[in-house]
C-alpha cells in the first residue's frame, strides 16, 4: 500500500450478491476505508493474505463455500488467523446460525437487508479495537527493537573481547585451541545474528516455553507476511521518546 493508501484501515468483503457487494464496497469507501470485494468464496483466503485487511465482512450463505468454511480456512491459516471477522446473513430470524458464527470466534454478526449507518458503526467499532490492536503492536515491536540497540551496545564490547582472546589462543598453535577457538568464534557470529534478527521484527509472536511461561517466537516475528500481533499483550500508552 502506498500513498494515502497507507495509513487507511482496510475492509476486505466476500458475498456472492454482485450487486450488494457494489454498494457495500461504495459505502466502505465513502467511509474513508480501503476496500477490496471478492464474490467467490473459494478466492477468500487468497484474496486475505494479498490485501492483510483489518475487517472481513463474510456473508454467512454463499455457494461453493459458505461463510463458515471461509470463516474456518482463514483461522487455519497462520497469516489470517486474527483477522477479525463480521459475518452477514440473510437468515435473520435464525437464532441457530448467529450462534453458530459467534462460536467459531466472529467478532460480530448482522443481519440482511443490512441498515448502512449500521453497518457503519459497527465496522467503526471493529476498527477502533483494530487501530488500539497495531498501536499496541507497533509499542511492542519498538521495545523489542530498542533492546535489540542496548543489547548490541552493551554486549557487542565483550563479544570483541571473548573472539579476541578465541584468535589469540588460536594463534598458539595447538589444534585443539584452535578448534575451540572456531567454535567461540561460531558463537559470537550467532549472538549477533540474533541480536540483528531481533532489529528486524515486523510483529510480536509469544510461543510456550516453560510451564505458564512464553518467550518471543524470534523465526515468526520476521516473517514478513504475517498477522499484526498474535499471543501479545496489549501495551500501555507512553509519551514518545527517542531512540
Amino acid at each position: 500500500m502506498e500513498g494515502a493508501q497507507a495509513d487507511k484501515l482496510r475492509v476486505l468483503f466476500v458475498d456472492d450478491d454482485s450487486e450488494l457487494l457494489r454498494l457495500l464496497a461504495e459505502l466502505a469507501e465513502t467511509w474513508g476505508y480501503e476496500v477490496r470485494s471478492q464474490l467467490d468464496s473459494r478466492q477468500a483466503l487468497a484474496e486475505a493474505i494479498e490485501f492483510q485487511p483489518d475487517l472481513v465482512v463474510l456473508d454467512a450463505m454463499m455457494p461453493y463455500m459458505d461463510g463458515y468454511q471461509v470463516f474456518d480456512v482463514l483461522r487455519q491459516e497462520p497469516r489470517t488467523a486474527d483477522l477479525p471477522v463480521l459475518f452477514l446473513s440473510g437468515t435473520g430470524h435464525d437464532v441457530k446460525n448467529r450462534i453458530r458464527g459467534l462460536e467459531k470466534g466472529a467478532w460480530d454478526y448482522m443481519t440482511k437487508p443490512v441498515d448502512p449507518e449500521e453497518l457503519r458503526a459497527r465496522i467503526a467499532h471493529h476498527m477502533g479495537q483494530r487501530a488500539r490492536t497495531r498501536v499496541a503492536a507497533d509499542r511492542e515491536i519498538d521495545v523489542v527493537r530498542r533492546t535489540a540497540v542496548f543489547l548490541n551496545h552493551s554486549i557487542n564490547n565483550l563479544l570483541c573481547t571473548i573472539q579476541l582472546a578465541a584468535d589469540l589462543s588460536a594463534d598458539e598453535g595447538d589444534p585443539a585451541q584452535q578448534k575451540r577457538a572456531a567454535m567461540v568464534a561460531k558463537n559470537v557470529r550467532q549472538i549477533h545474528d540474533v541480536i540483528s534478527k531481533l532489529r528486524s521484527i515486523k510483529r510480536v509472536v509469544l510461543t510456550s516455553y516453560v510451564g505458564d511461561e512464553r518467550m518471543l517466537d524470534l523465526e515468526r516475528s520476521i516473517e514478513s507476511e504475517a498477522p499484526l500481533l498474535e499471543g501479545a499483550s496489549e501495551v500501555p500508552e507512553a509519551p514518545d521518546e527517542d531512540a
